[in-house]
């Protein structure tokens, strides 16, 4: 057992998922001098909380069987997921003042896209583009307004 403990702490060592330090202290040994002056002491609270923090992602590889993710979790996961996806677009306060994280996933892509146009036109909602370009728009999503020459159209992002 503690040949696999330690041989599986090796390859989370390596995808830098706990440090050698920590390693070393899991695995009962007594490190370098350095290990004197800080794992070898009595451990603070906030160190214990880090280290239960590193045995958790460690976990997937050490344990012998999977374990089921709870509904609580994959919720929790979904919706952390979404928010790090909506700050490619929005800054937090946005996001949270906007109640997106509560649409559902349709309308939240809507709002995605929006703001993508926006961001692609300097926020502008019209665009003037050369007359042969306006299918490419259209079928980008983007809506005929009219024509403003033989040459030149004007198109908006959908709202």
């Amino acid at each position: 057992m503690r040949a696999y403990f330690s041989s599986t702490l090796d390859i989370c060592e390596n995808k830098g998922l706990v440090s050698h330090k920590c390693r070393e202290y899991w695995t009962g040994h007594k490190g370098d001098i350095s290990a004197r002056y800080s794992t070898n002491k009595k451990l603070t609270p906030d160190k214990i909380e880090e280290m239960r923090s590193t045995y958790l992602k460690c976990a997937p590889y050490l344990e012998t069987e999977k374990r089921e993710i709870s509904e609580e979790e994959k919720e929790k996961w979904k919706i952390e997921f979404k928010r790090e996806y909506l700050r490619l677009f929005f800054d937090d306060k946005e996001i949270d003042d906007n109640k997106l994280l509560e649409l559902p996933s349709e309308e939240m892509q809507r709002k995605v896209k929006d703001k993508m146009g926006m961001s692609l036109n300097n926020g502008h909602s019209q665009k003037v583009i050369p007359l042969k370009e306006v299918r490419e728009y259209i079928e980008k999503g983007w809506e005929f307004v009219q024509g403003i020459s033989s040459k030149e159209a004007i198109v908006r992002i959908p709202k």
